[in-house]
């Protein structure tokens, strides 16, 4: 069956975007698909395709992401979202991403895409942020921590019960996201230790390109950071 979904998908690519970013756009109650996401994806109903449904979406799972990956392809590659940054969000499912992204990130426009993900396993995660820093984007991660047992009684369970949100998540599946909170603790060690950080910056500050930066604008981005790090404020 998943054979026969990935199939279909690269069949009818332009059919399966379509329907994918019309249902994100219902999802995350934004004007434009800027936001991706594999549960999306893997719970959509596509007209006349009984196996994309939301009843089937515990066994798509190689086509969820093939669908997930195409759509972060799009809008990488689209001219309109040269030079704009990447999210990436992190917590356990239930965490209420979806909900603190509308309260904290008024213009999601200004990202090329958002990455909605448990982000819980560091080697995939670092591997993703390496891929985005290659193809000259600035990644912030918007992290929410939340107790994953509150998490699953006051998110996970409320919104399976909902007939029109019915998304699955196993409870091994469940423990697996707990650890996006070493994960991104990970991650900031991993990233802090190399100049991504001043570069990262300076691209920001100075509104050019991460690969246009150059000795000057990134000493002076050290400056900002430490100046903040030390209590300088902004």
């Amino acid at each position: 069956a998943e054979a026969a979904e990935v199939k279909f998908i690269q069949e009818n690519i332009d059919l399966a975007i379509e329907t994918f970013e019309a249902a994100l756009m219902v999802e995350y109650k934004t004007d434009v698909p800027v936001v991706v996401s594999t549960d999306v994806a893997r719970t959509m109903r596509i007209v006349g395709r009984p196996d994309f449904s939301p009843e089937m979406a515990e066994t798509r799972h190689a086509a969820s992401h093939a669908l997930a990956n195409a759509h972060l392809s799009l809008r990488l590659h689209d001219p309109a979202n040269a030079g704009k940054p990447v999210m990436i969000m992190a917590g356990v499912s239930g965490a209420a991403k979806t909900t603190n992204l509308h309260m904290e990130v008024k213009d999601k426009n200004r990202y090329a895409a958002i990455i909605d993900t448990n982000t819980n396993d560091a080697k995939k995660a670092e591997a993703r942020i390496r891929t985005l820093l290659a193809h000259d984007r600035v990644v912030h991660i918007f992290y929410i921590d939340r107790d994953p047992m509150v998490a699953f009684k006051f998110g996970v369970w409320p919104r399976f019960q909902k007939q029109s949100e019915r998304r699955p998540v196993p409870i091994h599946r469940h423990i697996e996201n707990a650890n996006s909170r070493n994960v991104v603790g990970k991650l900031i060690e991993i990233f802090k230790k190399g100049e991504y950080v001043h570069t990262a910056v300076a691209s920001e500050v100075f509104n050019v390109p991460l690969k246009k930066v150059d000795k000057e604008m990134r000493r002076r981005a050290k400056v900002i950071n430490f100046g903040i790090m030390y209590g300088m404020g902004v």
